[in-house]
């Protein structure tokens, strides 16, 4: 699955928090996680090389990073803030 960044969607941190914001003004609020996997897709990328960056830098079970990464991805999708394809 490819993931890229919606075209129009903005982050900035605010009070020590990375949120992203789509272009209906809509934000979402990034834990430490979700902004290491939103620094992984600053350019369009793979699920593959998101689940390998984030195994080799937290001891994480490849299979449970995948199915987290994947839902994650989903989510940001649903939000409007990413493309999958």
């Amino acid at each position: 699955m490819r993931v890229s960044r919606k075209v129009g969607v903005v982050d900035s941190h605010i009070d020590g928090r990375l949120v992203a914001m789509n272009s209906e003004m809509e934000f979402v609020e990034l834990d430490t996680t979700g902004e290491f996997i939103w620094s992984q897709i600053s350019q369009p990328t793979d699920v593959d090389r998101i689940v390998g960056a984030m195994v080799e830098t937290f001891e994480v079970d490849p299979d449970v990073c995948r199915a987290d990464a994947v839902r994650f991805l989903h989510q940001l999708r649903d939000a409007h803030l990413v493309d999958l394809t």
